[in-house]
This record gives C-alpha cells, sequence and structure tokens, in this order.
C-alpha cells in the first residue's frame, strides 16, 4: 500500500503578541496537487465541529496573509466572519505576507 502525505489541516494555540491573543486557531497547509479538490475545505469543517462540540470552545480564529485569497475563500465557505486585518507580528520582515486577515466562528453553543 502506498501512502501519501497531503498535508495537515488542524487547530493550534496561537499566542504570539497581538492583541487579541491567545486564540485556538485552525489552519492547512496542503500540497499544491491537492488544491481545488475540497480537501482543505471538509477538513476545517470537520476540525471546526470538533473544536466547538469536543473541545467546547466558544470560538474559533483562523489567519492567513491577504494576499492568500484561497485560503480566506475558504475560510468564508466554512462561515467564519472576518474581524478585520492586521500586521503578524512573526512576519513583520516580510513585506508580501505580513499584512494578514483574521477570521472567526463562534460556538452555536
Amino acid at each position: 500500500m502506498l501512502l501519501v502525505c497531503i498535508g495537515f489541516i488542524g487547530l493550534s494555540a496561537q499566542d504570539y503578541e497581538c492583541e487579541f491573543t491567545p486564540f485556538v486557531d485552525i489552519g492547512w497547509r496542503l500540497a499544491k496537487h491537492t488544491w481545488n479538490k475540497g480537501y482543505a475545505t471538509e477538513g476545517a469543517k470537520r476540525c471546526l465541529s470538533y473544536a466547538h462540540e469536543t473541545l467546547k470552545l466558544k470560538e474559533i480564529y483562523a489567519v492567513t496573509p491577504m494576499l492568500n485569497k484561497k485560503s480566506e475563500r475558504i475560510m468564508q465557505k466554512i462561515g467564519m466572519t472576518k474581524v478585520g486585518t492586521f500586521e503578524h507580528p512573526l512576519l513583520l520582515n516580510d513585506e508580501r505576507l505580513k499584512m494578514c486577515v483574521l477570521y472567526c466562528k463562534k460556538s452555536k453553543l
């Protein structure tokens, strides 16, 4: 059997220096050949369900550089709401990536 890793989708605690940290973040990094097949959207939906239903977290956030429109679209597709934009403190040395968008999904519980 051939086992191929296509990337990851999951939850991560974020505590970098910023006005809205700490928070739990949902993120994904998938191999390019898997893009546009729905894997990120489906996996992110499952992570949100797990975070809200099993972990009982009241809200989950997602962050992406403003230029990453594909990830931002996934955030919208899974029902997240745009909170705003910010300069990511860990990306300040990268002009292309430092401006990020922040999305949030609150639990219905």
